[in-house]
């Protein structure tokens, strides 16, 4: 079952952050705490049949397009289809295009990631793409975008870059 979460869901979803990703691709407690106050920024929970939190995905809902900001399932949860139900969720509130980053397909785990998303419908576009430090003193991490309903041309790609960069990452810098 999907939730609509809230600023005092951030612990659930820091701890989750903390363990399901890298230290440059979150931001700080505070800075996490605080984009709860942004409109476009949404979080959705998953719930166990008991009511308890299971996972997460975090969204930017911005003018052309829906951003995945993080998608995470508590560890002994993960491979039960909540990642698949948190994806579901968010596509079918939305008819505009929905892209999120993943890590460049270099071993395993994310060649598996990638193809768990492409099993959701998503397409991986290969267009070099660098996300921006998350917050100050993280690092830039290259990383590519894939895209739901379609896969991006090299102009939907920078768009979509353009996009995330001025209105997720406040840069306007060109990596």
């Amino acid at each position: 079952m999907l939730k609509k979460l809230f600023k005092q869901d951030v612990d659930f979803i820091y701890a989750l952050l903390e363990g399901s990703f890298p230290a440059d691709e979150y931001r700080t407690y505070e800075e996490q705490k605080g984009i709860f106050d942004d409109p476009r920024y949404t979080a959705y929970g998953f719930c166990g049949d008991d009511g308890k939190l299971l996972g997460f995905v975090s969204v930017w809902e911005l003018k052309e397009i829906v951003f995945v900001e993080h998608l995470a399932v508590l560890s002994g949860f993960r491979g039960r289809g909540i990642g698949s139900e948190l994806l579901s969720g968010i596509a079918l509130q939305t008819d505009k295009q929905v892209c999120l980053e993943v890590e460049p397909p270099l071993d395993e785990e994310s060649r598996r990631r990638i193809a768990f998303y492409e099993k959701n419908g998503f397409f991986f576009n290969d267009f070099p793409y660098v996300q921006p430090p998350m917050t100050e003193g993280k690092r830039e991490i290259p990383l590519f975008i894939m895209t739901g309903r379609c896969a991006a041309d090299r102009k939907m790609f920078e768009k979509i870059k353009t996009t995330l960069y001025t209105e997720i990452y406040k840069t306007e810098k060109k990596y």
